[in-house]
Order: C-alpha cells, then sequence, then structure tokens
C-alpha cells in the first residue's frame, strides 16, 4: 500500500531543493523537467539497520535510496552518528554530514539539536513535553524500565521528527507505528511503506531504477514499460503457466487470436499500475479549493482497465472450454455464462460463485466502474478541525447499499474509508478504496488462471516448469530474477 503524507503542521525546517536540469539539452520541447522538489527523508536508522545476509534485502534497498540525490535525507539514531561520519568543513565544522546531533548535554541547550541534509547544516530544538507526550502515548510497552526507557527514547525520535518537519520519518519503532495516527506533523512510516512512497516519488520524476546499492555502486533501471510489466507478473505468478498454454495453442494452430486475448490480461494490469500511480500523485498534494477531480479521474481510469482485464480473462477461458453462445456475453459477474462454465469445469467457476470474497470484490468493482453510466462519482474536500482536508467521492446513490454491504463482508466501513458525508449521503477515499480492492482483483485473476484447465486443449502440454519465472544466473540484471521482481514489487506497495 503506498502511504499518503501529512500536509498537516508548519513547513519543514529545511529549505526546499530541487533536482538539477538536465545535463543535455532535451531533443523535443515536450521532454520536460525533473516535475517535483526533493522528496525530505527523516531517517531512523537503528529501525532499518542491515541485519540480514540477504544481499537484496529491503532494508538493503532502502538504504541505498537514501543516497540518491533527489533526496534531501538526514539520519538519526539514539546513540547519535557513529565516529566515523564524514565531517562537514567550515563554517558548519565537525558537524556529523547528513546526521542529527542531540546536544542535550550542553547547558542551555535543552531540547536542542543539530541537523545536516547533505552538506547544509543547522542548528534547532524539539520540544521536551512533546517527547514526553509521546512517550506516554500507549501503554502496550512494557513498564519495565527498560520499556519506559525505549518510550523516552522513541519520544525524542518523534519529537525531533516534529521538529524538522520531514515529508517522511522512517522508523521500525513499534511503539511510533502503533500510535501515528495521533502523532500530527509528521508521515511516520516502516520500511515497506518508506518504500512504496520513494518508489512513487522517483516513478513521478521519471527514475525507473529498481535497486540501489547501499555502498552507492549498482543502480539499475529500465524503461517504465519495463518497470510496470516485470511488477504484473510478480503480482500474478499464475501468468507463466496461463501464456505457456496460450502460446502453445496459438503456435500449433497458427493463430495467435486466443494469446493476444490471454495477454491483454497483463497488459490491462500494467496500465492500472499507471493509473494507480497517477492518482497517489494527486491525493498526495494539498486539496485547497479543488475537489480531488484528478484523483478520481485516474481512479475511475483504472477501475475501468481492471474491469477490462477482468473480462479479458473471461474471454479467454471462454475460448479454452469453448463455451456455447456469444463471447460478448462471457464476464464473472454473469451468472448464466457461470453456470455454463460450471458444466465444463466446476472449480473454474467455483472462483467467483455467489457468496465468495471474489464476488464481493466484483461486486464493488462493476457498481463502481459502472456509474460512468450513471451519477458520477463527485469530489469534494472534507475539512477537518485544525488539519488539512482530504478529498473524498462519492459512492453511486443507486448502487450504495449493495457496495457498502459487500464491503461490511471485506473488512468493514472503516477499512474501507466509509464516511457520511450530508444526510444519507455516504463518500470514500479513492486511494483506499482502490488499495484495497485491486489486491483481491489480482488474487481473482490468479485464481481463474490456476483452475483454467488449459491442458484439456490436445495441443497445450504443460510442465511444471511452465508455472515458474524464467530461471536467472545474474541476480539482480536478469530480467524476471527474484530479486529483481521482489524489489519492483516493494517499490510498487503491492
Amino acid at each position: 500500500m503506498i502511504p499518503r503524507l501529512s500536509l498537516d503542521g508548519s513547513g519543514s525546517m529545511w529549505e526546499a531543493e530541487w533536482p538539477p536540469d538536465p545535463a543535455r539539452s532535451p531533443r523535443s520541447p515536450f521532454e520536460p523537467r525533473h516535475a517535483y522538489r526533493k522528496i525530505r527523508v527523516l531517517a531512523d536508522m537503528d529501525s532499518i539497520a542491515d541485519g540480514t545476509a540477504d544481499p537484496w534485502a529491503p532494508q538493503r534497498l532502502l538504504a541505498g535510496m537514501l543516497r540518491h540525490p533527489f533526496l534531501q535525507s538526514s539520519r538519526y539514531s539514539d546513540a547519535g552518528p557513529p565516529p566515523d561520519a564524514r565531517r562537514l568543513q567550515a563554517p558548519a565544522e565537525g558537524i556529523a554530514e547528513g546526521w542529527i546531533s542531540l546536544s542535550e548535554g550542553i547547558p542551555g541547550d535543552r531540547g536542542g539539536f543539530v541537523y545536516s541534509a547533505g552538506s547544509r547544516a543547522g542548528f534547532t530544538g524539539y520540544e521536551p513535553e512533546t517527547a514526553a507526550w509521546i512517550a506516554d502515548l500507549t501503554t502496550s510497552a512494557s513498564r519495565s524500565l527498560e520499556g519506559v526507557e525505549a518510550r523516552q527514547r522513541d519520544g525524542i525520535a518523534a519529537a525531533v521528527a516534529i521538529s524538522l518537519h520531514p515529508d517522511v520519518f522512517i522508523t521500525s519503532r513499534p511503539h511510533l507505528l502503533a500510535c501515528r495516527d495521533r502523532i500530527r506533523g509528521v508521515t511516520i512510516c516502516d520500511v515497506g511503506e518508506s518504500l512504496a512512497l520513494l518508489g512513487l516519488y522517483l516513478r513521478a520524476q521519471g527514475d525507473f531504477r529498481y535497486w540501489f546499492d547501499p555502498d552507492g555502486g549498482l543502480t539499475p533501471a529500465m524503461s517504465r514499460s519495463s518497470f510496470y510489466w516485470v511488477g504484473v507478473r510478480e503480482l500474478v505468478p499464475q501468468a507463466w503457466r496461463w501464456v505457456t498454454g496460450c502460446a502453445q495453442a496459438g503456435k500449433a494452430r497458427a493463430d495467435d487470436s486466443l494469446l493476444d486475448v490471454a495477454l491483454s490480461v497483463l497488459e490491462r494490469l500494467v496500465q492500472v499500475l499507471k493509473c494507480r500511480d497517477a492518482m497517489h500523485r494527486h491525493l498526495n498534494q494539498p486539496v485547497r479549493d479543488v475537489r480531488g477531480d484528478d484523483a478520481i479521474e485516474a481512479f475511475e481510469a483504472a477501475l475501468t482497465l481492471l474491469l477490462a482485464a477482468a473480462d479479458a480473462s473471461a474471454a479467454t477461458t471462454h475460448r479454452v472450454l469453448q463455451i456455447s453462445g456469444e463471447e460478448k456475453y462471457a464476464s464473472w459477474q454473469a451468472k448464466q455464462w457461470r453456470d455454463r462454465v460450471k458444466r465444463v469445469s466446476p472449480a473454474l467457476a467455483a472462483v467467483t460463485t455467489d457468496g465468495t470474497a471474489h464476488n464481493d470484490a466484483l461486486l464493488v468493482l462493476r457498481h463502481l466502474r459502472n456509474s460512468l453510466h450513471a451519477d458520477a462519482m463527485l469530489g469534494g474536500g472534507l475539512q477537518r478541525p485544525g488539519r488539512s482536508p482530504i478529498a473524498l467521492m462519492s459512492l453511486p446513490r443507486n448502487r450504495q447499499t449493495e457496495i457498502v454491504d459487500a464491503i461490511e463482508r471485506m473488512g468493514g466501513r472503516e477499512q474501507w474509508s466509509v464516511q457520511p458525508y450530508r444526510g444519507t449521503e455516504l463518500r470514500v477515499d479513492p486511494g483506499t478504496v482502490l488499495e484495497l480492492l485491486l489486491p483481491r482483483i489480482i488474487l481473482l485473476l490468479n485464481d481463474v488462471m490456476r483452475e483454467t484447465p488449459l491442458d484439456s486443449l490436445p495441443e497445450v502440454s504443460i510442465t511444471p516448469a511452465d508455472s515458474l519465472p524464467p530461471a536467472s544466473a545474474d541476480g539482480i540484471f536478469d530480467e524476471f530474477s527474484a530479486p529483481q521482481r521482489a524489489c519492483i514489487r516493494a517499490l510498487l506497495g503491492l
């Protein structure tokens, strides 16, 4: 899941910086410069310390990302900067470059600290009362001396972050993650959430690198289309079997039409991921006077393409099973068509039968997407006392009850961000809805691909190896290798 930035609170202590202009003049006037300022990151290095033997671990990927020139990053540790940290020269001589240094031992500097992001440095302070309040926010931590001291250290770390006001504070401290919704003025993310948020930011800047070496060495990249394509192949592992079977049938028949419609499922998902990124880019900007229209536009495009992927999977199975009737009626939401599937393949028909979680997910997807034919899903900023407004989206009134009933069966209104708006009208956060709906539809497509009896076709012979990605030898550089797929999945936040 891609987190949402907290836009509450005062401005950052760090001056805004922009990535440098391209080294060469673009060949076309339509080639853009980097669109966004550098993102400000405070990294809790005690929490993301690399203690794993896995060379491609998420912690190592994140540590490498902190070196990216588009990040204004500063590091924090309870023990302060390491002794071997590089030191700045005059006029900030002796300050650890890119680190926070607490100065509480100096008289008159109660709560004071020195901060550095790159070669710039400054001095400020946190509120000790804020640190104490955060330390006491939850009672789940141990009440032993060790537990109290740990919460106090957590409180100081969070208070420092509030004072600096970075875009994101990366930490894995359970205490802070458990009560982060009550800590205003800073976006607190764990390692996985940070990778998703920073990955979104870099893709928005046109940077599709998928690995960042912590030592500043390897930073392999790929094209935009390849990045999303590999991501989809990771998200839908049953597609290896699915595509192989359809390719074998097409080769034997000298007709690639079956393969084309099977591949269109994956192509549509690639487009969904692009729309998802566009939606989150818009949702991570201040609402101000707009209604979130750009985010809703991207959301509706994602829904349309997601339903198209589901329909393409139905069209593929229609051909594989040689179902009677016209293919245009092939749809997992059509009971009549599913009954025909059931006569040939009961296991496949059972995937989306009434009463299943897959059926509920399809119901929500279908009704939200079909609002294109009825009342538009209108946006509106919800003003919260003392906080920045958030963009919400209306639910189709004629299907509101059915959608909410399905949502109740899939985790409930709170999880899906369903909120009363005016009178009986209900509104939702489009980002939350897509983040919950997309994995459910992907799981449905995986199950459909697994249960489709492709080997019933006389031209098809699928081996166990056909259900796996191609074998790789070059690790992170090999397309579809396990490290590459894992890193891209982490950066997508799925």
